[in-house]
């Protein structure tokens, strides 16, 4: 194998976008001693800038944006901790809304409101957390302990689907 070594690779016109139409690397990786490579974005080809990815098996193809988390959270509410997101991403914000209810806003809307948004708990008693009244901007987590009454307890939500 070959190796190509430069500092800038650019357009003959100038533009900040180079197209390859396909590009195979076992790695990227930045070698010169700085602290970053130097591209901010990997677009695809399509009009959506949708890129594919091998899959696992190596036969078959996956689309990369559709395959991503497009929001998380993980609620903390345990012992008298105060109310707050530990750990988030695309989450505006997050609402204590009652016992057991906590309101999600995602800071960049989904598509539709129908998306996939599995919801857990960190609880060994079996209380059950789902997630109610989805919409575009956001979305809602329930927890109820066994018996069906809404519960305080420790949640978290993934979203996937696609982004407006």
């Amino acid at each position: 194998m070959s190796t190509i070594k430069v500092d800038t690779i650019q357009t003959r016109a100038g533009a900040s976008e180079i197209s390859i139409t396909t590009l195979k690397a076992d790695t990227i990786q930045n070698t010169s001693g700085t602290s970053e490579i130097g591209i901010d974005t990997l677009k695809g080809a399509s009009s959506a800038g949708s890129m594919s990815v091998v899959g696992e098996g190596g036969t078959t193809t996956t689309n990369l944006q559709q395959g991503l988390a497009k929001a998380f959270i993980c609620i903390d509410v345990s012992e008298a901790a105060a109310f707050s997101s530990d750990d988030s991403f695309n989450i505006a914000s997050v609402t204590d809304s009652g016992t057991g209810s906590y309101g999600i806003t995602f800071t960049n809307s989904m598509k539709t409101s129908r998306y996939s948004a599995p919801a857990g708990g960190y609880s060994a008693s079996g209380h059950a957390v789902g997630t109610q009244g989805e919409s575009t901007s956001g979305t809602s987590v329930k927890v109820a302990d066994n018996g069906g009454s809404a519960s305080d307890l420790d949640c978290y939500t993934t979203i996937t689907g696609t982004l407006a």
